[in-house]
Order: C-alpha cells, then sequence, then structure tokens
C-alpha cells in the first residue's frame, strides 16, 4: 500500500509539473512539448511499476518492484529539480525580453530629448550600465541551460547558482531602470 501511494503521488507530482511546463508562456512550445514528452515517459515508467507492484505475488518481487520505484523517486526528484529551473530561466528571459523593450522605449525617449538639445549624457551612461547587466544575466542563463541538460548533480548545482546570480542581475538591473524612467521624466 505504501508502495502504491508513492507511486500515486509520484504520477500527482509529474503531472502537475507538466502542466506547469505547457501552460508556461515564457518558455517556447517547441522546448515545453519536448520537456512534456520526457515527463510522459517518467509517469508510464511508474505506472509499469504500479503494475508489477500490485501483480507481486512474493515478498522479493515486491522487494525489486520497490526497489525501482526508489529509483525511479530520486531520477523524478532529478527531472523535477531541472524542470522547475528551467520553468525560472523562462521566467527570468521574459523579464529581460520586457526590460530590453523598456529599453528601446527609453531610447527613443532620449533621442527626442537630445533633438530637443537636452544633455542627456548621464542618462545614457546609466542605459549602457543597464545593457551590461542585461546581457550578462542573458549569458549566465545560457550556461545554466547547459548544466542542466546532464544528469550530473554537481552540474545542476552550478546551474542553479548560475540561475540566481542571473536573477539578481536582472532585479538590480530592473532597479537601475526605475532609476532611470526617472532621470527621464525629470
Amino acid at each position: 500500500e505504501a508502495a502504491l501511494k508513492t507511486a500515486d503521488r509520484l504520477v500527482n507530482h509529474l503531472s502537475k509539473l507538466k502542466e506547469k511546463i505547457l501552460s508556461s508562456e515564457n518558455m517556447p512550445e517547441d522546448e515545453a512539448a519536448s520537456r512534456a514528452s520526457r515527463i510522459d515517459a517518467a509517469i508510464a515508467e511508474v505506472e509499469a511499476i504500479k503494475q508489477k507492484i500490485t501483480s507481486a505475488a512474493t515478498k522479493d518481487e515486491l522487494n525489486a518492484a520497490a526497489r525501482e520505484l526508489k529509483q525511479l523517486v530520486s531520477k523524478a526528484k532529478r527531472i523535477s529539480e531541472s524542470h522547475s529551473q528551467s520553468l525560472l530561466r523562462a521566467e527570468i528571459n521574459g523579464v529581460i525580453h520586457r526590460a530590453e523593450a523598456s529599453e528601446k522605449k527609453l531610447d527613443c525617449a532620449l533621442a527626442g530629448l537630445e533633438a530637443s538639445g537636452t544633455d542627456t549624457s548621464a542618462v545614457d551612461a546609466k542605459i549602457a550600465e543597464f545593457s551590461s547587466k542585461m546581457g550578462a544575466a542573458r549569458e549566465k542563463l545560457g550556461q545554466a541551460k547547459e548544466l542542466f541538460g546532464s544528469e550530473d548533480e554537481a552540474k545542476t548545482e552550478e546551474g542553479k547558482k548560475l540561475v540566481r546570480e542571473a536573477k539578481e542581475l536582472v532585479q538590480e538591473a530592473h532597479r537601475m531602470l526605475e532609476g532611470i524612467r526617472k532621470d527621464v521624466r525629470e
């Protein structure tokens, strides 16, 4: 019973993760479909193990199926971590795209101010720093994506660190953007 409950919880968790991935607005559709198919394969493995558990006639067969389930649970943890990090990366990429759109709007506003004879050199320097932070964040996300492709736990931890650093850079850039907007209004 415990093994079946564990398998049911695992299927439920994987199904929720698949739903989050498919409903993500920031993740490309091809990547979402690829990740969803991998989750479907893991769910199918769990269902196969559930069949082994229910059809087990001896204690040894049940223990063997429970060991398989335990291995699959640890694999599912890695899968879950990878997919949740990909959702976070996609969200940060969405923020970066929106920030770049804001940067283009600011460039247009600054061009208008320059045309009217206003000195915008101080704001131009801030925009250059903003752009460099966004570029660094994008680069860290790209490196993290490569690291999450492997099954190695150390690489996964390094990828998480890179995602956190990218998130911090985006947050700093966002604060800078607010300051830049204020300076442009003034």
